[in-house]
């Protein structure tokens, strides 16, 4: 790949498998890689195809801090597109997408778009409301609902929303 074509990007979220996946691929198209994460050992900073590796705060302890590093990052690195994977490391760069384009690409939609998408609740009743068949699925609104519920069996999946009830 001439120089000229080759990517510069910042993948977050590196413990992530979807993370190394993504590193494994850019690297393999002779794209630079660098993989950022909260923790110090990052399983896709392992991965050869890995440049550089970048630690930060936990975006969802430390929002500003987070954002500023990965400001900086983006800086130093010359980095041309950003790529968050988590859902709030996605959440937090696409609202504050404005401090990074036009000269860094983030390839996701707007921030509200990506709320929406993110909104398992609504995202499983616009599946129902469409007859799109999804598991047997409850919506319980606090914490406390779950010891209420009866019959629940093995596997079950239960996804916290904090911004709903901090204290689930």
């Amino acid at each position: 790949m001439p120089a000229s074509d080759r990517l510069r990007v910042l993948i977050t979220d590196g413990n992530t498998r979807a993370a190394l996946a993504a590193t494994r691929s850019l690297g393999q198209h002779g794209h630079y890689v660098v993989v950022g994460d909260a923790g110090p050992a990052p399983l896709a900073r392992a991965s050869r195809f890995s440049a550089a590796g970048l630690v930060y705060p936990d975006p969802a302890v430390d929002e500003a801090g987070f954002l500023w590093t990965v400001r900086d990052a983006v800086r130093r690195h010359q980095i041309d597109v950003l790529v968050p994977i988590a859902d709030i490391a996605m959440m937090v760069i696409t609202e504050a997408r404005h401090e990074f384009e036009p000269a860094c690409r983030v390839p996701f939609p707007d921030a509200a778009r990506v709320a929406r998408a993110g909104d398992k609740a609504a995202v499983t009743r616009l599946a129902e409301s469409l007859s799109i068949p999804i598991p047997r699925t409850l919506i319980l609104e606090t914490a406390g609902s779950l010891a209420s519920v009866e019959g629940l069996a093995f596997p079950i999946v239960v996804v916290r929303r904090a911004e709903q009830d901090p204290d689930a």
